[in-house]
């Protein structure tokens, strides 16, 4: 007989969590994260005027990386949706002035 044999197993093992025990867990393991990444400023409690200025470069240099990149991800979507499989309107017609044999 091998050892994880469905008759060896007790039905304490094999049974599933309750819904009860499901969201007690949840709500520990989330209170304990919360509580564990509230211990320490951190990075954006800076002191002094150095830690300030550093403030405000990483401020700025968010506020310009957002400014590209969600546009990007906003259109990648709009991309996406509107070339679909089922949009009847879209068509793919590039302008080539040359498409020659690749050798």
């Amino acid at each position: 007989m091998h050892a994880a044999s469905p008759d060896r197993m007790s039905s304490e093992v094999t049974r599933t969590p309750s819904a009860f025990a499901m969201w007690l867990r949840a709500i520990s393991m989330t209170s304990g994260a919360m509580l564990m990444a509230s211990c320490s400023e951190g990075v954006l409690d800076p002191h002094g005027s150095v830690g300030k200025a550093e403030r405000v470069i990483l401020y700025d240099s968010t506020a310009i990386m957002l400014a590209v990149v969600i546009p990007v991800i906003v259109l990648t979507l709009v991309f996406a949706w509107w070339f679909r499989a089922r949009n009847k309107r879209a068509s793919y017609r590039p302008d080539w002035e040359y498409s020659g044999r690749m050798r």
